[in-house]
């Protein structure tokens, strides 16, 4: 009966998810509903003596698939104001209409940072690491870990990967 009523729940969901769904005369275009591409990025520059930079100043931000090394796979140049610790936050993908590429974070590499102030080196680069909520959104695709757009088998209670499976009738 359980496994039964599990498929009846995941029956209503894609039911529920493709009546919820926006049409295509809607007033709610796709751009309305997805965030912006940005990603919040904090840090401390300094000069080439360890003195904390002031003020602003033009830099360079660069992703990678490389903690060293290798092409850049995105850059943007931000003029950076920075507090008199150096300390600074900006938006990476600040600068572009699109944001920050999605496709760069589909292929689950490690991505680097690269901060480069105008007319230094770059700094050591650093990891971008996930928060715990978006580790979570990515199970947002699936239902019960199969692909939304399947459907379900017809006979839904014999075919499901249940921990518990009916008995013959």
């Amino acid at each position: 009966m359980k496994p039964r009523l599990a498929c009846l729940c995941m029956l209503l969901v894609l039911c529920g998810s493709v009546l919820g769904q926006p049409s295509v005369g809607s007033t709610y275009a796709a751009s309305q509903i997805v965030g912006p591409h940005l990603i919040r990025f904090s840090g401390v520059l300094k000069d080439n003596s360890g003195k904390p930079l002031t003020g602003t100043v033009g830099v360079m931000f660069a992703l990678y698939n490389d903690q060293q090394g290798g092409p850049a796979l995105w850059m943007e140049i931000q003029n950076v104001r920075l507090d008199e610790n150096g300390k600074y936050t900006v938006f990476l993908g600040a600068t572009k209409a699109d944001g920050i590429p999605v496709d760069l974070f589909t292929s689950g590499e490690a991505q680097w940072v690269g901060v480069t102030v105008q007319g230094q080196t770059e700094q050591p680069r650093v990891l971008l690491v996930s928060v715990p909520y978006a580790l979570k959104a990515a199970e947002a695709d699936t239902l019960a870990g199969h692909a939304v757009g399947c459907g379900l088998p017809a006979d839904c209670p014999r075919t499901c990967n249940c921990s518990e499976q009916p008995s013959d009738p």
